[in-house]
């Protein structure tokens, strides 16, 4: 199965339940996806097992911010510790009217997100290279930030003493990706996210805001 045919079949259905997403999105994730490929020979940005997985192992988890930015709505949203893009690139892929701020501590992933941005058209998207705990003067000026989410990350505890900093009052908050198994103590995860087939893929828990 290509990756077009596993994006169009597993997040077809996921993506439909959310409020659909702009014509020729399904291209644009799968050209994302061969960027992501063609890079990461060269900077570590996803792990480099076999790629066969990745619709499965990145994007689908990725798509679990959906639930919180509604279509055809402007929504500040920070993806802090972007890495590759995930979930960022997905994300304003899927709700273009969404402005898409990426934070990256290493150059080189900061260049490969802003190679994506231009390859793939995504206006409303910036990179910013800086730690979210020392943001950035560019960073800062494209606050206040309604909805702020970390996926893969270490240092829990630090990202949220800072994070809120950079959120609006009145926003969505600041969530974190967990494993649906996980022991998630207080406070639990509000979003289960679910495959086409029901079944649990990942969640979003609310740290701040």
């Amino acid at each position: 199965m290509t990756w077009r045919d596993e994006v169009r079949a597993e997040l077809g259905p996921v993506v439909e339940r959310c409020g659909g997403g702009p014509t020729g999105w399904q291209d644009q994730l799968v050209a994302f996806l061969e960027l992501l490929r063609n890079r990461n020979e060269v900077v570590n940005l996803v792990s480099r097992r076999t790629p066969d997985d990745w619709v499965r192992r990145h994007l689908l988890p990725s798509l679990a911010v959906l639930p919180l930015v509604p279509t055809r709505t402007i929504v500040r949203v920070l993806d802090v510790g972007s890495g590759g893009g995930l979930p960022g690139i997905p994300l304003k892929i899927l709700r273009p009217d969404a402005r898409v701020d990426l934070v990256e501590a290493k150059r080189k992933k900061v260049d490969f997100l802003s190679e994506c941005r231009s390859a793939l058209e995504l206006t409303g998207l910036e990179a910013h290279w800086c730690r979210v705990e020392a943001p950035s003067e560019s960073l800062r000026s494209r606050g206040p930030f309604d909805l702020a989410v970390a996926r893969a990350v270490g240092h829990e505890e630090a990202l949220i003493r800072a994070v809120p900093a950079l959120l609006a009052a009145d926003g969505r908050g600041f969530w974190i990706y967990v494993a649906p198994s996980e022991p998630l103590g207080e406070p639990p995860a509000e979003i289960i996210w679910r495959d086409r087939n029901d079944q649990p893929v990942t969640a979003l828990r609310r740290v701040a805001g």
